[in-house]
């Protein structure tokens, strides 16, 4: 009783863990090495980049002329003229700048969160699609060894005469079914596992770990929303509305006057032919410039486009709302599916194995044909089957819906 506790208590919940860690071991593996996620995440660095340059004013411009035939002036003829001059766009234009690189630059991290749950979800898919085929191959192999021993069995009945070589054979034929069922799942496994490590990108060596059993979430725990405002994908299309009414401002400053401020230098040569007071002075002469924006067109069109770039990001971040809902309600009714589906394969192999029982009891005391019994068993392993593959899709929509109802955290939206 002692261990049975000991089982309950310890064991069960110690299998959960270490399965959960196996997962999210591959899981931050693939998040280090996959190199869509990695594009991502250099495409989000880039961007960051951006903002500097938005907010920097452009490039001074500096002239240098040189008189071939110089300018007399009263103090002198003039040589070589240099002129510095910078342009200063309309107030807060820079500002406004910076705030659409930014807010561009979260958008793209939030790419990045996204990339990065459908990397887990499919990880997670091939992960479980890997353990279904390892239960079924754990299956086979059980039902394969329970067919030799009834091979046995008909055989020693056949040899004292009470069995009939029929039965030996149809177990014979049954063995070389399962034999192929089993080479079929084998073959199966490679590419799984190709597919798999090609996700992580990395070679698992020396095979790839698949807990024995998977936790579940009990199907009541799930709860749909009504909404998906903190999902990833609807921040993304917030944060363009907000960049857009930003890119608005952008182009409303800048069709605002530009401001200029420069100084000339003039070097101016000596006079030979008198002595006089500032002879060969050079020239000092401050500017101010002004860029006049008279082309409305250009500038209007700038404004009407951000608009509706703006209009454009509210209706993509309604229907994705809208489709992030649709497959919620079918992953949520597939999730109902493969619960009930799980019940009723449960019903039936406790079922099964009571009735296999009572046909092999049956069947030693000359009660019931061979026959009966291997169909039971063929039945029996049937339901197995059903239940590992309900089972999975049962993991497949757990994940579906961890990837539809993520939040984005705090943490990141202001990362």
């Amino acid at each position: 009783m002692r261990l049975l506790l000991f089982h309950i208590i310890f064991l069960i919940p110690l299998a959960q863990l270490m399965a959960q860690a196996e997962l999210n071991q591959y899981l931050e593996i693939a998040a280090e090495n996959n190199p869509e996620l990695k594009a991502r995440y250099a495409e989000f660095e880039a961007s960051l980049e951006k903002i500097p340059q938005a907010k920097t004013l452009q490039d001074p411009t500096l002239s240098i002329g040189y008189f071939i035939s110089p300018v007399e002036t009263r103090v002198g003829p003039q040589r070589v003229r240099f002129s510095l001059s910078q342009m200063f766009p309309w107030f807060g234009t820079l500002d406004a700048r910076g705030d659409v690189a930014a807010l561009q630059a979260k958008a793209n991290y939030l790419k990045f969160i996204n990339a990065r749950g459908k990397l887990f979800q499919m990880v997670k898919g091939q992960y479980y699609e890997i353990w279904e085929v390892q239960k079924l191959m754990e299956l086979e192999q059980k039902n394969l060894a329970l067919l030799d021993s009834y091979e046995k069995l008909a055989q020693t009945r056949f040899s004292s005469g009470e069995g009939r070589l029929a039965n030996v054979l149809r177990v014979q034929l049954e063995q070389q079914q399962v034999k192929t069922q089993l080479k079929i799942l084998q073959n199966r496994m490679e590419p799984l596992k190709a597919s798999f490590e090609r996700l992580i990108n990395q070679q698992v060596q020396p095979e790839i770990v698949i807990a024995d059993s998977i936790p579940v979430k009990p199907l009541h725990e799930y709860i749909r929303p009504d909404t998906l405002p903190a999902h990833p994908v609807v921040q993304f299309y917030q944060l363009q509305q907000q960049a857009s009414g930003q890119s608005k401002r952008v182009a409303i400053k800048s069709g605002y006057p530009n401001l200029g401020a420069g100084l000339d230098y003039v070097v101016v040569d000596k006079r030979t032919d008198m002595s006089m007071s500032d002879n060969g002075k050079n020239v000092i002469m401050p500017m101010v410039t002004i860029g006049l924006p008279i082309w409305r067109k250009k500038y209007n069109a700038a404004v009407k486009e951000a608009e509706l770039r703006e209009e454009q990001f509210q209706f993509e971040q309604e229907n994705a709302i809208n489709t992030f809902l649709s497959q919620l309600d079918i992953a949520y009714y597939q999730l109902q599916v493969a619960q009930d589906q799980m019940d009723l394969f449960r019903s039936e192999i406790e079922i099964s194995n009571k009735t296999l029982e009572l046909s092999i009891s049956d069947y030693t005391n000359n009660l019931s044909d061979f026959e009966e019994v291997l169909q039971i068993q063929q039945k029996l392993i049937q339901f197995e089957r059903g239940y590992y593959t309900a089972y999975k899709n049962y993991l497949l929509m757990m994940s579906d819906i961890e990837y539809l109802t993520y939040e984005v955290s705090e943490e990141e939206r202001n990362n």
